[in-house]
């Protein structure tokens, strides 16, 4: 019965480490309505589009609030360069939402989903 216990713990930490180090792609995803990044950043692009800039940036505030809560789940799996350059994207969107660039905007939030997608894998 010790034997056992010799081979099962370290196949259990293991796994455990296995597991939180590739759960990215999971724990990126919205659990509840409020954290779903993409939702927000797509619902940005659109208000940008049509150059409704208040509308933007508070799509950007909620964007910004759903990617603290993710940022929090995700930061054991997740290369942690990605995630700070997602964090300053945003503080430069900010400043281009306040400026109308919508050029810059767009070009920022594009680089924001290409990010989302690589975390995690």
């Amino acid at each position: 019965m010790k034997g056992l216990g010799y081979v099962f713990i370290p196949i259990i930490v293991i796994g455990i480490f296995i597991f939180s180090m590739t759960s990215g792609l999971i724990l990126k995803k919205p659990l509840l309505g409020h954290d779903d990044v993409l939702y927000h950043v797509h619902a940005l692009k659109e208000d940008v589009r049509n150059e409704q800039w208040k509308k933007a940036e508070n799509q950007l505030k909620q964007a910004k609030n759903a990617w603290k809560k993710v940022s929090k789940r995700i930061q054991v799996s997740s290369e942690r360069e990605e995630m700070r350059l997602i964090s300053r994207i945003f503080v430069r969107v900010h400043g281009f939402i306040e400026t109308k660039e919508k050029g810059s905007v767009l070009a920022e939030i594009e680089e924001i989903e290409f990010l989302w997608h690589e975390l995690g894998r």
